[in-house]
């Protein structure tokens, strides 16, 4: 869940108070922002860290650990914006007919231009915000810790702490990189025979 991430991050900040409100589950949601009951003062904190870790999620999916979804769409006026998926559309990978055959299309800025019909379109996309009861969009492809060495960052720089978001950048972009990387298989050296 996105708490994770905020718990993590709030760890690594050294946020001793918001991290026990955290972790005693004290911080509930309330019009999608997160509030501490009592102790109003640590609310701004919170939504900042929350913010922070929806821009760091919408990175890596941008980036790293692309989103993608399969629609189905009716096209009329040659033509489909894209506020009309269901996700927020970063770049159309395949469209296909009915039939199965692979449609001609032309990607612009805010839509797809193909001709009238009944399509499958595969694509990436951004998440959308999300709270802190919601799960992680990348299954087990990258953890709440990635995710919250990159709050951590984005929490420095938003509040002008540079020497220490250059730090966790370089941790972020160090974990994420490596998490990133295909893995190969395992093998076991050859054995030879003397």
């Amino acid at each position: 869940m996105v708490r994770e991430i905020l718990e993590q991050a709030t760890a690594f900040l050294q946020m001793d108070e918001l991290y026990e409100e955290l972790l005693a589950g004290n911080v509930s949601t309330a019009g999608g922002r997160p509030v501490i009951e009592g102790k109003s003062h640590l609310d701004g904190a919170a939504r900042q860290l929350l913010t922070c870790a929806n821009l760091v999620m919408s990175e890596a999916a941008a980036y790293y650990f692309p989103l993608r979804a399969v629609q189905r769409v009716v096209v009329s006026g040659e033509m489909i914006e894209f506020s009309a998926f269901e996700n927020r559309v970063i770049d159309v990978i395949r469209v296909t007919a009915v039939s199965g055959a692979p449609a001609r299309f032309e990607r612009r800025a805010t839509r797809i231009e193909l001709p009238d019909g009944e399509y499958t379109v595969e694509y990436t996309y951004l998440p959308l915000r999300l709270g802190l009861e919601d799960p992680l969009p990348f299954g087990h492809k990258i953890g709440a810790r990635i995710l919250a060495l990159g709050t951590a960052c984005e929490y420095c720089i938003v509040n002008s702490m540079l020497e220490e978001a250059a730090m966790w950048d370089k941790r972020y972009r160090d974990a994420i990189t490596a998490a990133a990387q295909p893995k190969s298989e395992a093998r076991l050296a050859r054995r030879r025979w003397v």
